[in-house]
This record gives C-alpha cells, sequence and structure tokens, in this order.
C-alpha cells in the first residue's frame, strides 16, 4: 500500500468508525480519484466485507455505473472464453 493510500485508508477509517455510511464512502473515494478497483480493496478493508461482497457494493454505485457498463462487454468475452471446452478435452483417451 503507497504512503498516499495509507492515509487515504486512515481517513475514511475514522469516517468509518463515527458511522459514515459505505455508499457515501464510495462517493468519496470516487471523488478522491481512486479507480474503481483501488475503492473495491478499500471498502473491503474499511468495511471488513469479502471481495465478492466490496466488489458488488461498490460496482452498484451509480458513481461507477459508466465504468461498470463499459466494462460489460469484456466481461461477457472472458465469461464466454472461459466456458469454451478446450481443444485438448476432445483428446482424452491419447487421441486413439
Amino acid at each position: 500500500m503507497s504512503q498516499h493510500d495509507k492515509q487515504l485508508f486512515e481517513k475514511y477509517q475514522s469516517r468509518v468508525r463515527e458511522g459514515e455510511m459505505i455508499e457515501d464512502v464510495i462517493v468519496a473515494l470516487h471523488a478522491e480519484g481512486l479507480t474503481i478497483l483501488d475503492s473495491i480493496k478499500m471498502v473491503r478493508e474499511l468495511y471488513q466485507l469479502s471481495l465478492g461482497e466490496a466488489k458488488q457494493v461498490v460496482s452498484a454505485h451509480p458513481v461507477w455505473k459508466e465504468v461498470v457498463q463499459a466494462s460489460e462487454p469484456l466481461h461477457e468475452l472472458v465469461e464466454q472464453a472461459l466456458f469454451v471446452p478446450s481443444y485438448d478435452a476432445g483428446l482424452e483417451g491419447g487421441g486413439k
């Protein structure tokens, strides 16, 4: 974690302790210029969430709507690539 990230974490950690809502922290992190990935990491640490939970709550927030929409075609391509049977699967049994 960079020094800047540590300072941001400490800043928002105190705000979270004071009861700041996760939605408000997501907006603030976005305004700080964090990427969606860095926001997910920060929210995960601040609120002690699983990676899946943090990803879901951050990516569902309206401030990240354009980024999420822009990445949907890439996600679809990755999913398709992961579920296409490999060429080697047809060669089971030594190809005899």
